[in-house]
C-alpha cells in the first residue's frame, strides 16, 4: 500500500468511526431487535443451542445490522426449564417489555433437529437446523422466517475431513456452518449499506476498483458479492419514498481497515466511473 493510499484509508477509518456513532443511533431507533435465547427439545441439545445464541448476538452485532438489546435482559428466560419448555415464549407481557427498549423486532430461535453420528473409529458428526422468527413486536405478527441447516453427513464429512474426534466439537462445527445461511437471511432483511469513498483504479474510461466505507468493523469478508445503486428521494402524498437503481455489481478485493475496503468492480465500471466523477452518490448493498 503507497503512502497516499495509506494516508487516505486512516482518514476515512476516521470519519466512519466519528459518523458512526451518530448513524447507530439512528439506526438503534429504527432496527433495534431483542435477541431471545434459542430454545431446545432435550438436554442434549442445551449447548448447541447456546452455540447457536451466541452466533445470533455475534452476527448482528459484528455486522451492524440493528442495535441489539443486552442479553441480560432476558435473563430470566435464560434457564433450562424456559429453555426446553414447548410453550412459547411469546406473549404480550414480553412483547411488552421488548417495545419499552425501543425494539421493533424480536428474534425467536429454535433447535429444530439436531443429530450426531459416529463410527466404530471414534469419530463424530453433526446434522444441525434451527428454526428462525423474527417478529414484529406492534403486531406480534412474524415479518419473517427461515430455516437454518448445516451442510453435513457423516460421509462428506469424511471425505472432507472434517469429522470430529468429540461430540462437542462436531457439534461446534455443525453450529459454524449455519453461518453462511444466516449471512444470506440477514442481507435480505436486515441489510447494511455503504458508500463508494473513491475510485481506486480506472481503465479505458472504466472503473475498475474502488474504496468502500465498509470493512472489518462491519463483518465484512473478502469475496463478499455487493450491487452497487443510485438513489433517489421523491416526495409522493406527504411522504419520502426512495427509488434505488442498480448500476452494477462488485466483489471485496481487500479489508483495508475497520472502515474501509477495496471493491473490485465485475459490471458496471463505466457508469459507476461517469457517476461518480458526475458527484452522485453510490450506494453498495450485499447482494442477494
Amino acid at each position: 500500500m503507497n503512502r497516499q493510499r495509506l494516508l487516505l484509508v486512516c482518514l476515512y477509518t476516521l470519519l466512519h468511526i466519528v459518523f458512526y456513532q451518530d448513524g447507530v443511533a439512528q439506526n438503534t431507533q429504527i432496527n433495534k431487535i431483542g435477541i431471545l435465547p434459542v430454545k431446545y427439545e432435550s438436554s442434549s441439545q442445551a449447548d448447541a443451542a447456546r452455540q447457536v445464541t451466541d452466533l445470533l448476538y455475534d452476527e448482528f452485532v459484528s455486522g451492524k445490522r440493528a442495535g441489539v438489546i443486552n442479553r441480560e435482559f432476558f435473563s430470566d428466560l435464560q434457564n433450562e426449564k424456559e429453555l426446553s419448555s414447548s410453550i412459547d415464549f411469546l406473549n404480550g407481557e414480553l412483547l411488552d417489555k421488548t417495545r419499552s427498549e425501543g425494539a421493533k423486532f424480536l428474534l425467536i430461535g429454535k433447535i429444530t433437529s439436531y443429530n450426531i453420528e459416529q463410527t466404530k473409529h471414534g469419530n463424530y458428526s453433526c446434522q444441525l437446523a434451527v428454526g428462525l422468527r423474527v417478529i414484529n413486536v406492534e403486531t406480534g405478527r412474524t415479518e419473517y422466517s427461515s430455516t437454518l441447516k448445516n451442510n453435513s453427513n457423516f460421509i462428506t464429512d469424511l471425505v472432507k475431513n472434517k469429522a470430529s474426534d468429540t461430540k462437542g466439537r462436531a457439534t461446534s462445527l455443525a453450529v459454524n456452518e449455519l453461518k453462511k445461511g444466516l449471512k444470506k437471511f440477514l442481507n435480505k432483511h436486515f441489510p447494511y449499506e455503504g458508500n463508494i469513498l473513491e475510485i481506486h483504479k480506472e481503465r479505458k474510461g472504466k472503473a475498475k476498483e474502488v474504496l468502500v466505507s465498509i470493512g472489518s468493523n462491519d463483518g465484512v469478508t473478502t469475496n463478499d458479492k455487493y450491487v452497487i445503486l443510485t438513489r433517489k428521494e421523491k416526495t409522493i402524498q406527504n411522504e419520502m419514498v426512495v427509488f434505488d437503481s442498480k448500476v452494477g455489481e462488485g466483489v471485496i478485493k481487500e479489508i483495508n481497515a475497520g472502515g474501509v475496503s477495496t471493491l473490485s468492480i465485475k459490471k458496471g465500471g463505466e457508469t459507476i466511473l461517469t457517476s461518480f466523477n458526475s458527484g452522485v452518490s453510490l450506494i453498495i448493498k450485499p447482494k442477494l
